[in-house]
């Protein structure tokens, strides 16, 4: 389970990365954990979160983390409640992923800004008419100029809208658009 500097889940840790990092970025000071036990404890294969350490009870980890006392303890305990009947009712992870954290010893993984990498590209790009065209910070359209796809600030415009493919859609419908757009200026004479 991932969990911010007051030792609270808030987000559903199965969904598309994209969204799980928007969600972490959007933390209190950015400071996030992800918790798991024994059972599901695996070293990560590309070392973008370190180990902080593991623990023998969720109480230590909770005092070392320096997390409000209790946070993490209530938080966990609700969510092996609700895990062990194959609910999530505060997040809604699918039931597939759903599993108590119960053996010890209990690890935490940094994933805080700053302290665990994080790859990703950017959104929101150019901003463009429905022809692609690119248009200036007063909204004039630049001659000649078009933008598609991820470059171009059209339905993706940050990890919460985001997921695999979504610029294949905006590039093709928007791409073809601004081509025809800019063959009709060009037969024009434009």
């Amino acid at each position: 389970m991932l969990v911010n500097k007051y030792g609270q889940r808030f987000i559903n840790e199965d969904c598309y990365h994209a969204r799980t990092t928007d969600a972490c970025l959007q933390q209190p000071d950015q400071e996030v954990y992800l918790i798991c036990d024994n059972q599901v404890f695996g070293y990560p294969e590309f070392q973008m979160q370190t180990l902080i350490d593991a623990w023998e009870s969720v109480a230590g980890m909770e005092r070392d983390l320096a997390l409000p006392e209790n946070s993490l303890q209530q938080t966990i305990s609700r969510y092996n409640e609700y895990a062990a009947q194959g609910e999530d009712p505060e997040q809604h992870k699918h039931e597939d992923w759903l599993q108590p954290i119960v053996e010890p010893p209990f690890a935490a993984l940094q994933c805080s800004l700053g302290q665990a990498t994080y790859v990703g590209f950017t959104l929101g790009g150019l901003k463009v008419s429905v022809d692609g065209e690119v248009l200036s910070a007063d909204e004039q359209v630049i001659a000649g100029l078009c933008a598609a796809g991820a470059c171009a600030s059209n339905i993706a415009q940050d990890g919460r809208g985001y997921s695999s493919g979504t610029c294949l859609g905006e590039t093709s419908f928007f791409g073809r658009r601004a081509g025809r757009h800019l063959a009709g200026l060009e037969s024009i004479g434009g």
